[in-house]
C-alpha cells in the first residue's frame, strides 16, 4: 500500500490473542512469545500470528469494508457495541448468540478467559 502512496493505520486490538487458522483464543505457552491454539492444535510465534491477522483485517476493510467480526471487541450478552443488536424473528428459527467465556485459573493465582469449543 505504501508503494501506491497508502499508509494505513491498523488497531491491534486481538491480534496476538486470537488465531488466524480457527478465530479460536489462543493460550500462552512458558514463552511469552509462543503461543499454543488449543482448537486447532497449532504453536505459533505471537509476531507473526499478529501479522496474519493484520493482513485478515485489511483484507476485510478491502472486501466488506470492515473488520472481521472474530477480531473486534464484544459486550457480554455476545453483540458487538457499534452494531444493531439483533432481534430474533419468529420465522429466523434459533439465534445464533456467542458462547459464554470459561474462566480458567492459571499457576500463580492468575485468571484468563477462554472460549469453549
Amino acid at each position: 500500500a505504501r508503494s501506491l502512496g497508502y499508509v494505513v493505520g491498523v488497531n491491534e486490538y486481538y491480534t496476538s490473542k486470537r488465531c488466524p487458522k480457527c478465530e479460536g483464543f489462543v493460550a500462552q505457552t512458558e514463552s511469552i512469545r509462543r503461543l499454543d491454539c488449543p482448537q486447532c492444535q497449532r504453536f505459533m510465534h505471537r509476531d507473526v500470528m499478529a501479522g496474519h491477522n493484520i493482513c485478515r483485517v485489511m483484507r476485510g476493510h478491502i472486501e466488506k469494508g470492515e473488520r472481521p467480526d472474530y477480531l473486534q471487541p464484544f459486550e457480554n450478552d455476545g453483540n458487538y457495541p457499534w452494531k444493531p443488536k439483533q432481534q430474533p424473528s419468529p420465522e429466523a428459527g434459533p439465534s445464533r448468540k456467542r458462547p459464554e467465556d470459561k474462566t480458567e485459573e492459571m499457576p500463580g493465582g492468575s485468571t484468563k478467559k477462554r472460549r469453549p469449543d
